[in-house]
Formats: C-alpha cells, sequence, structure tokens
C-alpha cells in the first residue's frame, strides 16, 4: 500500500477514534469558559459555562478628564484587574483608577478635580507639572507613557533582537522611565542660582567633574559646583552622575522640542515666574521629591 494512503487511513483512524469516545466534555484552553462537548446523537458542540456572577463593588473615574465625563461609575467585578477590566466599556482606553466600596458605599456623585489644572496650565509641559503638582502619580505616570511611549520604542528596537542590545536596555530599566527625573535635575542644579534667597545656613555645595573626549580623543575636564539645600542632595547626586544620568544619556539628547527639552524648559518658565517662598513652589517641590523617591524605589 502507498505511503500516502497508509498515512491518511492512519490519520481517518485517529479522528474516528476521537468522534467516538464515550460522553466527555473536554476543555479547551486552561482557565476558559469554552467546553467541547459530545451530545447523544455523536455531534460535537462548543459549549459556553459562563463564570461565577461578580461579588465585589468598584468605583472607576478616569484619571485625565474626558469630554463626556460621567465621573465615577459603579462596576461589579471580582478583583481590581477585572474592574479595570470591565470600566473600559464606559470610560474608555484613557488611564483610570478603581476603589473597591465597601458594603454601605457609594459611587460618588461629585465629579473629581482635574489633576491636569492648576498654577503652571501656560507652562510649557503646564499639564505634567500640574500632575505632579496637584499629586497625583498615576497621572504622571499615564502622561510620561504618552510623552515617552515612541522614545523608548524606537531604543529599544534600536538593534532588534541582538541579546546585548537587550541587555544593556533591560539593565537601563527604560520602560520605568519618568520625566521626574530631568524635572528634578533641573530644578536642583538651577536652585543655587534662581533661587539663592532661600538657600538655608545648612545649604550644601555639591562638586562634579565632567570629562568629555572630542573626535581628536583630546580629553578635557570642567567642575561644576551646585548648592542646595539638604532635602535636594540626592536626588541632584543621581540624576547629575548617578545610575539615572546614565539612562537619561541613552534616551535622547535635548534637541529642540524633544520631551527632555520641553522639561527643562517648563521648569525655568516655573522658577522664573515663581519666588522660592511661594506656597505653590513649596507644594510642588513636596511632590517633585516624592515622586523622585518613589521612582527610584522601583528600580
Amino acid at each position: 500500500m502507498p505511503a500516502r494512503k497508509r498515512l491518511n487511513r492512519g490519520l481517518r483512524g485517529v479522528i474516528l477514534a476521537c468522534l467516538t469516545l464515550p460522553m466527555l466534555a473536554l476543555p479547551i484552553p486552561a482557565g476558559s469558559a469554552l467546553y467541547m462537548e459530545r451530545l447523544p446523537n455523536g455531534q460535537m458542540r462548543l459549549r459556553n459555562v459562563p463564570d461565577p456572577p461578580p461579588t465585589g463593588r468598584y468605583g472607576c473615574h478616569a484619571l485625565m478628564p474626558l469630554r463626556n465625563d460621567p465621573g465615577e461609575v459603579l462596576i461589579m467585578a471580582n478583583s481590581f484587574e477585572e474592574a479595570n477590566g470591565y470600566a473600559t466599556h464606559q470610560l474608555g482606553d484613557s488611564p483610570m483608577k478603581c476603589r473597591e466600596l465597601k458594603e454601605g458605599q457609594q459611587v460618588s456623585a461629585i465629579k473629581p478635580s482635574n489633576p491636569l489644572e492648576g498654577p503652571f496650565t501656560r507652562m510649557t509641559m503646564g499639564e505634567y507639572f500640574n500632575a505632579i503638582y496637584n499629586g497625583e502619580p498615576e497621572v504622571v505616570h499615564a502622561l510620561d507613557q504618552k510623552y515617552l511611549g515612541n522614545l523608548i520604542n524606537t531604543l529599544k528596537g534600536g538593534f532588534g533582537n541582538n541579546p546585548i542590545w537587550q541587555k544593556m536596555i533591560a539593565a537601563m530599566q527604560v520602560d520605568n522611565a519618568t520625566l521626574v527625573v530631568p524635572a528634578i535635575k533641573a530644578y536642583t542644579q538651577s536652585y543655587g542660582n534662581r533661587y539663592q534667597q532661600c538657600l538655608r545656613k545648612d545649604a550644601v555645595p555639591v562638586s562634579f567633574t565632567e570629562t568629555i573626549t572630542d573626535s581628536y580623543g583630546v580629553v578635557s575636564s570642567n567642575n561644576f559646583v551646585y548648592r542646595v539645600n539638604p532635602e535636594f542632595v540626592n536626588a541632584l547626586k543621581l540624576t547629575t552622575q548617578g545610575q539615572e544620568s546614565n539612562g537619561w544619556d541613552a534616551l535622547g539628547d535635548m534637541g529642540y522640542g524633544s520631551p527632555l527639552a520641553r522639561t527643562e524648559a517648563g521648569i525655568n518658565e516655573i522658577m522664573g515666574t515663581f519666588r522660592c517662598n511661594d506656597p505653590v513652589i513649596k507644594q510642588f517641590e513636596q511632590h517633585l521629591l516624592q515622586m523622585h523617591a518613589a521612582s527610584m524605589a522601583q528600580r
């Protein structure tokens, strides 16, 4: 018998054996609600077994304002992950935040304030700095994805799947990149000059040496001294010559229009508009330091 006929006969035998099995229900993928079920007449059908009804109650709202913002909406789900997924039907794909409603709690009838509004609205990167000022880390993270997403994807795909390049990218942790880093770098480096009147008696001089090698191999060094209050010392060191500085060098230059250049321009506008002892600046400083510390804790 030719090999092809033997093969076809063998395949038919396997198929017939499967179809003549006794009554059973075969799960398709693990965790799926779909099952193959054999009917009494020998036919097979796809059966959908519904998931258990959700028992949790969650209130979800968009982190950034929508055109027709419904405010907080009630979502029935069994987990925060499910609540976020179900809420997209009412809130779209915009970043959102959900809270579990305890017994007797209802969704809030008051729409949350707009985290993108604040004292820096008319400035470069105003919505980003307003989100920092308002103490909204989830909104800041969402804006980081908006501004840096294309830049990070370009960097990660720079050399395809080259394993050495991918290891370098993993070490730099570019997926955790945040514009809080260049913002606090620009702020702390400028503080001693722009806000000299607010330097306290315990202000600290922080020195750095920058070594540059030009295209001819000539090495030159430049010394910089920044004077800041103690609460800014750690952030200044990390963003100027620490691990964070190295990661941002890889993310791109400071060319006009880049997110990094616009962040620096926005900080310069803020420091040129508000006095160092203004309550707006004090609140901005507090949240900027907190968000920087949080970004470091993720590394």
